[in-house]
């Protein structure tokens, strides 16, 4: 129990240092370096122990140091999961360093054209999304926004009556 009482704490104060060494400079280097040491660590003392403990017991036949190694790994589960939120955070914040230029020019087009504010392509974009979401009704759908495209162009105004 303290063996795995001092690498939890180890563990956690790790994450924090390397979360403190990349806060003064954020870069996707870094922050990728971060990551993966934390990984790393928390392959280490989840699962690395628990394999140890198996190696242990079948080759040599050793119970209690198997059950030594056992216990740690399955002490150590929690404070992975723990981790793990600060590395999912980290993963995050690396893709939203790497796509935020591609996407920012998008974000600022849209509100610098004021997108939203065009019922048309408002309606259009929400016709597309309806056929991605509901491929079954695409037949419906497209039929909806081919009667709302001579609606709103003014073709049924200009076209002959039949008969």
């Amino acid at each position: 129990m303290f063996v795995a009482v001092v690498s939890d704490v180890g563990l956690l104060v790790g994450v924090r240092q390397s979360i403190r060494w990349i806060s003064a400079e954020v870069r996707p280097l870094k922050i990728c370096i971060v990551a993966l040491a934390q990984i790393i660590a928390i392959f280490l003392i989840t699962w690395l122990p628990i394999e140890v403990s198996a190696q242990v017991n079948i080759k040599y036949g050793w119970k209690i140091l198997s059950q030594f190694f056992l216990c740690i790994g399955a002490f150590n589960i929690f404070t992975g999961v723990a981790a793990s939120a600060f590395t999912l955070t980290l993963v995050a914040l690396l893709l939203h360093r790497l796509f935020w230029p591609i996407a920012g020019r998008l974000f600022y087009q849209v509100a610098r054209y004021k997108v939203v504010r065009n019922h048309k392509a408002m309606a259009s974009l929400g016709a597309i999304c309806m056929v991605f979401a509901l491929p079954s009704l695409r037949g419906v759908v497209a039929g909806v926004l081919g009667w709302l495209i001579t609606v709103f162009s003014g073709d049924l105004q200009t076209r002959p009556k039949a008969g």
